[in-house]
């Protein structure tokens, strides 16, 4: 699939059939997340993937829309939280958008190969730190339920160009 056609037919996925994904495709959606930026490219992110019984006990509260349950897999995307020197205080900011960029990666890869996700970003981080037993420094900050869907959204309304985005021009000095 071509890039700029994922991106303006990916939808946000609430409703699964919870039929098995290939673990070919798992791993291919996961490899799509390792290969987003990093700064630095000191891959601090963390991917925890959930199928069958690990999945099954994975019972973690959501706010929203969103419930877990009827998904064939979850991926919990961690931040590796430790500080990094030479970032100073950016180094909270830059994990999270490394993991922002690696989701993103993941949702267009998992559309590509006709699967479904969504991304849940309100739920209960220290249940779902608990659960997975994470060291101190690790922390979830997303978790993409992945699997096919069951509905397709229509997309929602989208800001026009003017109101999103202003274009500068740089005057020469």
């Amino acid at each position: 699939m071509e890039v700029f056609q994922a991106i303006k037919e990916r939808r946000s996925i609430r409703k699964f059939k919870g039929d098995p994904v290939p673990d070919s495709l798992i791993k291919k959606i996961i490899e799509a997340g390792m290969l987003a930026p990093s700064a630095g490219n000191l891959q601090r992110r963390k991917f925890y993937v959930l199928s069958g019984e690990a999945k099954k006990d994975f019972k973690v509260p959501t706010v929203g829309r969103f419930q877990l349950g009827d998904e064939f897999v979850l991926i919990v995307v961690c931040a590796d939280t430790r500080p990094v020197e030479k970032y100073g205080k950016l180094a909270d900011m830059y994990v999270k958008m490394e993991c922002a960029a690696s989701v993103q990666n993941m949702m267009l890869a998992a559309h590509a190969c006709g699967l479904g996700t969504c991304w849940v970003g309100s739920f209960d981080v220290e249940g779902a730190r608990r659960l997975l037993k994470l060291p101190e420094h690790l922390t979830p900050v997303t978790i993409i339920p992945l699997g096919y869907a069951d509905e397709k959204p229509n997309m929602p309304p989208r800001k026009t160009m003017g109101e999103a985005c202003e274009f500068l021009k740089i005057l020469p000095l």
